[in-house]
């Protein structure tokens, strides 16, 4: 490679002074027949020196160590198979870094979507499952069990009159200690059955304190043992004399509920009659009961 080299920038140099040369003879040969008239024996000499730099020409072969510096004239030219050579090289080299990029980038983006899909793979093994839903099922209504029996006093089942805030135990007793504690079964058979059912109770507060605020029309509930609600509505309100037991007569085929208590200074009974109402009619609103 390096002879060839030195070959190429040999013929290059000895090109241009051969070039030269001829140049110099040619000025020559001119000058001397249409310009100026040279002496022949000068020109003679002239050729004599040329053809011996001719002969040098052939031995000489000028030797550059790859060390030294070489004259510009012995640079490679463009036309040199040793450029063509450097330039392929050049040529595959900017391939292979190209091809060695794309690589490198194909290969990242692989990576990463192992790496996004190893997350995601994580994330779904591990995350917290979620909960079942449980649906609630509407709590039991628990219905208060009645007492049976309040000091010693079997309970029979109790009374609610809203208007004047009533609400008491109906006891199987009418004496002194049991009407402290309720209300008491003064006459009737069974509660809430075809008869008339009485109910006597002190003119105490929270008991019959306010029975006389009742109206022909106010309603009011009494509740049995198993704690079913019968609704019943005021027919009469009265006043009778402490030894008159007409409130305690039935009308036959009526359940009817009769509430009695001492007015003040016991001089006589107030005496509020109430029936049964029908089932239909207990959904009328707008009654205070």
């Amino acid at each position: 490679m390096a002879g060839g080299r030195h070959s190429a920038d040999n013929d290059g140099f000895f090109g241009e002074w051969k070039k030269k040369r001829d140049e110099e003879r040619d000025f020559f040969e001119e000058d001397k027949t249409e310009k100026n008239e040279l002496n022949l024996s000068e020109f003679n000499k002239f050729k004599e020196n040329m053809r011996k730099m001719d002969e040098e020409d052939e031995d000489f072969k000028p030797n550059f160590s790859d060390e030294e510096e070489r004259p510009r004239s012995y640079e490679r030219d463009e036309d040199d198979d040793d450029d063509d050579y450097d330039y392929d090289d050049d040529h595959v080299m900017r391939g292979l870094n190209k091809a060695t990029t794309a690589v490198k980038i194909l290969i990242a983006i692989t990576a990463l979507v192992v790496i996004i899909g190893g997350i995601l793979v994580v994330r779904k093994i591990f995350a917290p499952k979620p909960e079942k839903e449980v649906k609630e099922e509407p709590a039991a209504v628990v219905t208060p069990a009645m007492e049976n029996a309040i000091e010693g006093y079997k309970v029979l089942g109790k009374i609610k009159i809203d208007k004047i805030e009533v609400d008491q135990y109906i006891l199987d007793s009418t004496d002194e200690k049991a009407l402290k504690n309720g209300v008491g079964k003064l006459n009737g058979g069974t509660l809430n059955a075809i008869g008339n059912f009485a109910i006597v109770g002190h003119n105490f507060e929270k008991i019959f304190k306010r029975l006389p605020e009742l109206k022909v029309g106010d309603k009011f509930i009494i509740v049995d043992k198993k704690m079913n609600e019968t609704t019943y509505e005021v027919k009469d309100v009265s006043r009778v004399e402490p030894d008159d037991l007409t409130p305690l007569l039935t009308t036959v085929g009526k359940t009817e509920i009769t509430l009695i208590t001492c007015k003040d200074g016991a001089t006589e009974r107030l005496v509020v009659k109430a029936e049964k109402v029908k089932a239909d009619s207990t959904k009328t609103e707008g009654q205070e009961v």
